[in-house]
């Protein structure tokens, strides 16, 4: 029988279940063998963009059955949240700090049906985990304390519409936006050593400074801890004030502040100033002349009424970066994660230049700058460092652009100019090999995942926006310019469909992608389409509160 078989071979059956083993093999030992070479390899950190770190203050306000302000959610908030396959090649190597890489794809978009040409950015570092050491800071806290910061966390201090029954989450009503906000001052404390300097401003309709810019020991943490859990809430809200305060207290701080030394000032505000100067132009204009005396800032939002309308202007700056937080535990362990990449920005002023007879840039997806990007130009404030998964993947690792074909494709060339934190000057060009096609195709997942984020951020950002135009005066009311009061959780029919045939498309994606981490946005569209109202149910209740005003 042995002879016999030898001379007749195998049969079909027996090859066709020898290469099913084999394929079998294959699909496992492949990952495998990525990852076991990626643990090989010493990590590396990549890069994220500055602006909007995250998009909780979105996804909180719509979980408690409030419709978020349109700038609640941003494409450079939600990729934040998220990690991405940058492109980085089997075998290929970052050789500099900043090392971009490029991948491509062509995507039809579910809505308009239209086949769209995209290029990706990944920002990647030679940078290794085990290398990196935050520079020294010189930490200035500015604190609001003013009277709306005595409201609970998931309440909206100046009122508004009420979420429908039974939709708002139960929470501890006892404790109050400062307290939260000083929780996480008291958690920031534990990442600071005796290299650091620190000071506390506090502003309501006035401001003080009860502890000035100085060395930091176990003695000025206890001494702070015990002052910060005695703040009390009141007055009006100047953050002009704030603002000017906590700059100032670089101006005869004896340290060198263009030295080895880090310059921030982390204001902890809901950003609904009232009184002195509250025009966002006048704000952002002082904190765009503290970052050329390389003085930067961190915005931290507390609370459901937080408005990123007058943040997201003044994240544009250089160096800036903001957060939303909605829970003390949660914060925590942001800063035990991340506190060092936060405070530490790499990489300065970049700069992306397309030379292409066939394309022009159409629209950036990804950075708070992408309204000063032009046809030929992306810009980018600032990058932080980033972690990266056990895949190589990089938290936020991602720009995405949007070409728009003008003549014959051809080769791309990018030109890439930035600055290293101690204004070193910096230039790369590369060379990319773009062919527009007739069908969909992605380079790689993190495109992909890319394409998808920015059109559900859109989809969300254009939904807001409707519902808010189409609510009028009760859907745009402020006492003054930025005290944000609530609205209920509407969707139109018109949006309700859209937002049904998106989901369809996402979840196939989400199959693609094979990334589960994207179904909290399938939770999230749920929930609006299951526990959101129509705007005629709510007219009657605005005109009857109108009539007894």
């Amino acid at each position: 029988m042995i002879s016999n078989r030898s001379k007749q071979g195998f049969t079909f059956l027996e090859l066709v279940i020898v290469v099913m083993i084999v394929g079998i093999l294959a699909a496992i030992s492949v990952p495998n063998f990525r990852k076991a070479r990626m643990s090989a390899r010493r990590p590396t950190l990549g890069f994220a963009v500055g602006g909007a770190m995250d998009a909780l203050n979105f996804r909180e306000n719509i979980e408690q059955g409030y419709l978020p302000l349109p700038s609640a959610i941003t494409t450079e908030g939600i990729y934040n949240e998220y990690y991405f396959d940058t492109g980085m090649k089997e075998g290929e190597e970052a050789t500099q700090l900043f090392y971009p890489t490029y991948t491509a794809a062509v995507s039809r978009n579910p809505i308009t049906g239209e086949l769209e040409n995209y290029i990706s950015v990944g920002l990647n570092s030679n940078l290794e985990v085990t290398e990196f050491k935050r520079r020294k800071l010189n930490l200035v806290v500015v604190l609001d304390v003013s009277g709306s910061m005595g409201s609970p966390f998931n309440q909206y201090y100046y009122g508004g519409q009420a979420p429908r029954t039974g939709e708002q989450k139960k929470v501890d009503s006892k404790r109050s936006m400062l307290d939260l906000a000083g929780e996480n001052i008291i958690n920031m404390l534990e990442h600071l050593n005796q290299d650091d300097n620190f000071a506390l401003v506090l502003f309501d309709n006035g401001v003080q400074t009860p502890f000035s810019l100085k060395k930091i020991d176990d003695n000025y943490k206890a001494r702070l801890r015990s002052y910060i859990k005695g703040l009390k809430p009141g007055g009006g809200t100047n953050m002009e004030l704030g603002v000017k305060e906590g700059i100032r207290q670089y101006v005869n701080f004896k340290n060198e502040i263009k030295g080895d030394y880090e310059n921030r000032i982390i204001f902890l505000t809901d950003a609904m100033p009232n009184q002195g100067s509250t025009r966002s132009d006048d704000l952002m204009n002082l904190a765009a002349s503290a970052a050329k005396n390389r003085i930067h800032t961190t915005f931290v939002g507390i609370g459901l009424a937080f408005n990123s309308d007058l943040i997201n202007s003044i994240a544009t700056i250089s160096g800036a970066n903001y957060f939303s937080v909605q829970s003390a535990e949660e914060f925590r362990e942001r800063l035990d994660e991340n506190f060092n990449y936060m405070v530490c920005p790499l990489v300065y002023d970049l700069s992306l230049k397309l030379e292409s007879t066939g394309y022009q840039i159409e629209k950036v997806y990804g950075s708070p700058m992408s309204d000063a990007s032009t046809g030929e130009l992306m810009k980018v404030s600032c990058l932080f460092p980033s972690p990266t998964n056990e895949e190589g993947e990089t938290r936020g690792g991602l720009i995405l652009l949007r070409l728009k074909k003008t003549g014959h494709a051809g080769d791309l060339k990018l030109v890439v100019d930035y600055k290293m934190n101690d204004g070193y000057p910096c230039k790369a060009e590369t060379k990319v090999a773009f062919e527009s096609a007739e069908a969909e195709y992605y380079e790689n997942s993190g495109i992909r995942k890319g394409v998808l984020l920015a059109r559900y951020a859109e989809l969300m950002q254009n939904w807001i926006k409707s519902e808010r135009y189409a609510g009028g005066e009760m859907y745009s009311r402020h006492r003054t310019v930025w005290e944000n009061e609530s609205v209920k959780l509407v969707a139109s029919n018109e949006n309700r469909e859209l937002l049904q045939n998106f989901k369809k498309h996402m979840i196939s994606e989400i199959q693609q992608i094979n990334d589960k981490t994207l179904d909290r946005e399938i939770t999230l569209i749920d929930r609006i389409l299951g526990n959101s109202g129509y705007i005629a149910q709510f007219r009657e209740e605005y005109e009857r509160g109108l009539a007894n005003m």
